[in-house]
């Protein structure tokens, strides 16, 4: 990472001296406003802020009590997993902060529980979501919420892809594109 005299000054003054501070601040509008900024840093700066000494910031909002720091946390942490380019980058993160990510499906707010599924499906497309994990997300496939019940389905969709379809691909390519037959019942001849 090299520091041009920019990045040292915003760094320095704008990082140490008013983020780290307002971060912990009593208002949740400024803490939500914290992790939000935070994000854009992310986004725009990833050489210099896609670290784990920035990401541990979204993770902690993550168990903030107030509902707007916690959506905020949830949110450019999805906005982050959909750039393919950063998924390596995020893997710490998650795995420190599964447990939490995969709690917040059953948050109290529905906007968090619907950021909470379709980050699901970007963790399950990386391989990061295990099986009791799995189960959790398909409890919505059947949830009074229409858009839960759309997420959970794309989420078996990839899962499906995941499973079952990639690995018999993989299998038909690796017999130089010979389909092999499967076991279907033989056809009557009496018929």
């Amino acid at each position: 990472m090299i520091w041009d005299p920019f990045f040292f000054i915003f760094y320095f003054i704008f990082y140490f001296r008013v983020f780290v501070n307002r971060y912990r601040d009593s208002f949740p509008n400024i803490r939500t406003d914290c992790v939000h900024e935070l994000g854009l840093w992310i986004e725009t700066f990833p050489d210099h802020f896609l670290d784990n000494n920035f990401l541990k910031f979204l993770g902690w909002a993550l168990h903030d009590k107030d509902v707007k720091p916690r959506k905020e946390a949830i949110e450019v942490i999805r906005r982050l997993y959909q750039k393919e380019a950063f998924a390596v980058s995020l893997e710490n993160l998650t795995t420190r902060f599964k447990p939490r990510l995969i709690s917040m499906l059953n948050d109290v707010d529905t906007d968090i529980r619907s950021i909470a599924l379709s980050l699901s499906v970007k963790l399950l497309e990386h391989g990061r979501i295990d099986e009791p994990q799995k189960a959790e997300v398909r409890k919505f496939l059947v949830d009074a919420e229409n858009s839960h019940r759309i997420v959970a389905a794309q989420f078996m969709a990839s899962e499906v892809k995941e499973s079952f379809i990639l690995p018999r691909l993989a299998e038909h390519e690796a017999l130089g594109g010979i389909i092999q037959p499967t076991n279907q019942p033989q056809k009557n001849k009496n018929n």
